[in-house]
């Protein structure tokens, strides 16, 4: 993915707050939460706080917890 691209993307995301946290979304991005690319996981992890409680499924909050020990520091 383009990067400019991704970034305009995650900033409309967190425009949108709560109206962005359909299902679609939070399952996209809690499949970007497994991305290698750590700038991406960082971004998922960032998206998902913003759109707030709609996002904090049981899913999404177990995956947050595993990131917690996530290998780059830079992720928590």
């Amino acid at each position: 993915m383009n990067h400019e691209v991704g970034s305009r993307a995650r900033k409309a995301l967190v425009e949108m707050g709560q109206k962005a946290a359909t299902n679609e979304v939070i399952n996209k991005l809690l499949s970007l939460l497994d991305h290698t690319n750590v700038g991406v996981r960082m971004s998922a992890c960032d998206i998902l706080g913003e759109i707030g409680e709609r996002a904090a499924t049981d899913e999404v909050i177990n995956k947050l917890l595993i990131l917690l020990d996530d290998r780059d520091d830079s992720v928590i």
